[in-house]
């Protein structure tokens, strides 16, 4: 009798060698199916029956038989090999047999069988030594699916040096803790795992160079954190790794100097860290040079932080990201010269922040992004000269922050945000900055939908007040000669404009944007007295405040206007 798994190939064969005056033919094959078994869920038996013909008499056959039977499954093979010698003596039909020799009977089976996981552990379990995980495999025969969490280190010191004990290994239900361990070089030993459940946390392994050992993981459904292995060059062993269900943590790894070895990762469900923003001890990355290893990474759930990686120049690796869920902040990189890298970005679900980047000169690398959920904040950047590389942006839903960048000059690069979705307007000691009357402020200050501080900035630019009179350069006083008013204001897509003459009068008519330039100039033409309309349609330019201006015989008159969606 045999057993095999479902979905095993099964093949016989059955030979007889040296037998005189006998016919042997096989018969009767009988398939009996049993309750299931951890190992098999079906038993085989195959007879076989060496059958005389009785149609005429025998004399002393000599039967050797051998039986070949392999069986193969996904999850092993075997190979059985049966022979005996049989002597019948028999006489005539009728007559009765006299005896039966059994002369000899060889089994040989040999299988080979791959392991299959079993769960064990449900509670998880704690290695602090090396004999603990070298005595594994004797202490928990079979335990290849550990259910629970599994720690290993703590403050064990230089203790632990290798995992191979561990080397049966190839699910764990909750997280995997690695900590502590100063002699461990790397985690071959966990060769087999390709499941983690929930987290892995990788914290204070001192000689860890990198996670080779992992490369059949495949999935981490929780976090992964790896924070303060000071001796950690890349991250070579997760190149399998392609899905991580919660957020991940790469920060105070001092020799850390590129992410090489997270290929394989197209989508972070939760946030990116890369350094540390909680000011907790961590020293951020200290040696990471560029991002190269997020090359495939398509998408952000959560927030997406790059703070204290002081050797971090650019943002090379971020090539394929246009989207953020949630907040980017990029801030204390001192060597960050630009935003090269994030050219694919769309939006940001959340607010953008810029700070503390004392070698930032340019924001080229944004220049995709049109949309950002809450703040635009950019301080602290004292090498920033203007804000281009911001041009496609037009909607921040709500504050609008430029403070404390001792080096711009001038706002020009946001100049197409639209004013209506601002509700917080500061621009605060910038004390180089005297050009702020670009489209969105100067929009703004027309319309203002909540706060405004304006303040501490080079003169043209230290107040409100000194913002709209620049806003309002090239655009002649408002006159009392004449009347003219605007029906409907605010519009969206047409306005009629209203003028009464006292005599008639040659007239022009001219439009201006609140930046002084011209958006319409009408013709010189002679009006009549009294009551005269014009309709302007000015489908192809932005929302925003309008300067209509009437220049007659009688004098200037100007009316504001405002288009919105």
């Amino acid at each position: 009798m045999f057993k095999t798994k479902p979905n095993s190939n099964i093949g016989f064969r059955i030979s007889s060698i040296g037998y005189r005056k006998a016919r042997v033919k096989p018969g009767g094959r009988r398939i009996t199916k049993t309750s299931p078994s951890p190992w098999f869920d079906m038993i085989e038996t195959i007879n076989w029956h060496g059958e005389g013909n009785t149609s005429r008499p025998y004399r002393a056959p000599a039967v050797n038989l051998w039986l070949l039977l392999s069986t193969s499954g996904p999850d092993g093979a075997c190979l059985i090999i049966s022979g005996f010698f049989v002597s019948l003596p028999v006489k005539r039909i009728n007559k009765p047999m006299r005896h039966l020799t059994v002369i000899a009977f060889i089994l040989i089976v040999v299988c080979h069988f791959e392991m299959v996981s079993q769960p064990c552990l449900p509670d998880g379990i704690t290695f602090t030594t090396q004999s603990q995980i070298d005595s594994f495999q004797i202490n928990y025969p079979g335990c290849t699916a550990i259910e629970g969490d599994v720690v290993i280190g703590i403050n064990s010191g230089t203790d632990i040096t290798n995992l191979n004990g561990l080397s049966i290994l190839n699910s764990i239900g909750g997280r995997l803790e690695i900590w502590r361990l100063y002699s461990l070089t790397n985690l071959i030993g966990l060769d087999n795992l390709n499941f983690i459940g929930e987290g892995l946390v990788m914290y204070d392994n001192d000689g860890l160079t990198s996670a080779s050992g992992m490369e059949n993981l495949t999935y981490i459904g929780g976090s992964l954190s790896i924070r303060g292995n000071d001796a950690m060059l890349n991250l070579m062993g997760f190149d399998n790794v392609t899905s991580i269900g919660g957020n991940v943590w790469i920060g105070g790894n001092s020799a850390l100097t590129s992410l090489t070895g997270l290929e394989g990762l197209n989508i972070i469900e939760g946030s990116l860290n890369l350094g540390d923003s909680d000011w907790t001890g961590m020293s951020g990355n200290s040696s990471l040079i560029n991002l190269v290893g997020l090359n495939n990474i398509t998408s952000i759930g959560g927030e997406f932080e790059i703070y204290l990686n002081p050797s971090l120049s650019n943002l090379s690796g971020l090539d394929s990201i246009n989207f953020i869920g949630g907040n980017l902040r990029i801030g204390y990189n001192d060597s960050l010269n630009g935003l090269t890298g994030l050219q694919n970005l769309d939006s940001v679900g959340g607010a953008m922040t810029i700070w503390v980047n004392s070698n930032l000169t340019s924001l080229i690398g944004l220049e995709n992004v049109t949309s950002i959920g809450t703040d635009l904040f950019i301080a602290l950047n004292p090498l920033l000269t203007d804000l281009v590389g911001l041009e496609n942006l037009t909607h921040v839903g709500q504050g609008l922050g430029i403070i404390d960048n001792d080096g711009l000059t001038s706002l020009n690069g946001i100049d197409n945000i639209n004013s209506e979705t601002l509700s917080i307007l500061r621009i605060e000691n910038n004390p180089l900055l005297t050009t702020c009357e670009v489209q969105c402020v100067c929009d703004y200050l027309a319309s203002p939908g909540g706060t405004i501080e304006i303040d501490d900035n080079a003169p043209g630019c230290n107040s409100q007040e000194e913002v709209e009179e620049a806003c309002s350069v090239g655009i002649p006083e408002i006159s009392d000669v004449g009347e003219i008013s605007v029906y409907p204001n605010p519009f969206t897509t047409s306005t009629t404009i209203e003028y009464e003459l006292k005599e008639i009068s040659n007239i022009q008519f001219t439009i201006y944007n609140v930046i002084g330039e011209v958006v319409y100039m009408g013709e010189d033409r002679m009006m009549p007295q009294g009551k005269n309309t014009f309709i302007w349609s000015p489908e192809m330019l932005p929302e925003g405040m309008y300067y209509g201006v009437l220049r007659s015989e009688e004098g200037v008159s100007v009316v504001k206007m405002i288009k919105q969606q």
